[in-house]
C-alpha cells in the first residue's frame, strides 16, 4: 500500500467520496467554495491498493511562510473509506504529509477508533457540540432551552428583532465584520475569509445549497448564522 497526493478535483477522488461519505464537506459544491475563499490548494492524501483508493483524507494545505498546515476538512472533515485502515496506515500517511513540509494537521471529526500519535506530531484534542434534533419538535425544542434563553428570546422579539435570508452581498459584508468582532472579542484565530462568505451566498445559498439567516432590529444587521 502507498500514499499519494491528489488533486480534490480529480474524478476518481470526487467519486471515492461521493460513495464513502454522505457530509456535504466532502463534495464538489464544497471544494469549490473553499479554493474559491482561501485560494489555496485542495488535495486528497489517499491510500492506494492494488492502484485503488480505499482510504482519503481530504483537506486543504495552507502556506503562512514559515509555518504549512493542512487542515481536513473544513470546517468538519476526517478519513473516508475503511477507517479500519486508519490506524496501520498513519505511518504510511505521515510521511506523505511530512514530506510536503506540513508543520500542523488539523482534523476536525472523531473517529471510529482512538487516533493513535504521530511520530513527528504532538496531538491535542478539541471538541465539536452536536444536538440530535431527530425525534423532536418546536415545542419540545423550546422546552429544552432554559429559562434565561427563553426569556431573552420573548424580549428579543417584543424589542423589534426578526430573522430574515441574506438578500444580496452587502449583507454578507456586514456579517463578516461581525465575525471579525466575535473572532477579536473571543480572542480567537480567524479562519473564514469575506471571499468565503461571498462564495457561500452565491455558489450555495443562492443554488438552494446553504442558508444565510441574519437577525435584524429595523434595518441594522445584529448576528447571523450559516445553515
Amino acid at each position: 500500500m502507498i500514499v499519494s497526493r491528489r488533486p480534490i478535483k480529480g474524478p476518481e477522488v470526487l467519486q471515492f467520496l461521493f460513495e464513502n461519505s454522505s457530509c456535504f464537506f466532502n463534495r464538489e459544491e464544497w471544494f469549490r467554495v473553499l479554493q474559491e475563499g482561501f485560494k489555496g490548494p485542495a488535495v486528497a492524501y489517499c491510500l492506494e491498493k492494488d492502484g485503488k483508493i480505499c482510504l482519503a483524507l481530504p483537506g486543504m494545505i495552507f502556506n503562512f511562510g514559515i509555518v504549512k498546515m493542512f487542515y481536513s476538512n473544513i470546517p468538519y472533515g476526517g478519513f473516508v473509506g475503511d477507517v479500519q485502515l486508519i490506524p496501520p496506515s498513519l505511518a504510511l500517511f505521515e510521511k506523505s504529509i511530512r514530506k510536503d513540509g506540513i508543520h500542523l494537521i488539523r482534523i476536525g471529526r472523531n473517529f471510529i477508533h482512538e487516533l493513535p500519535d504521530l511520530d513527528g506530531y504532538k496531538q491535542e484534542m478539541a471538541f465539536t457540540h452536536l444536538i440530535d434534533l431527530q425525534g423532536m419538535d418546536e415545542e419540545q425544542l423550546w422546552k429544552g432551552y432554559k429559562k434565561r434563553v427563553r426569556r431573552d428570546i420573548r424580549k428579543a422579539e417584543k424589542s423589534g428583532v426578526s430573522i430574515h435570508e441574506a438578500m444580496n452581498p452587502e449583507e454578507i459584508n456586514v456579517l463578516f465584520g461581525l465575525y471579525l468582532e466575535t473572532m477579536r472579542r473571543n480572542e480567537a484565530y480567524n479562519y473564514w475569509t469575506k471571499n468565503m462568505l461571498q462564495a457561500i451566498y452565491r455558489d450555495l445559498a443562492q443554488q438552494g445549497r446553504a442558508t444565510i439567516l441574519l437577525a435584524k432590529l429595523k434595518d441594522e444587521i445584529l448576528a447571523g448564522i450559516i445553515l
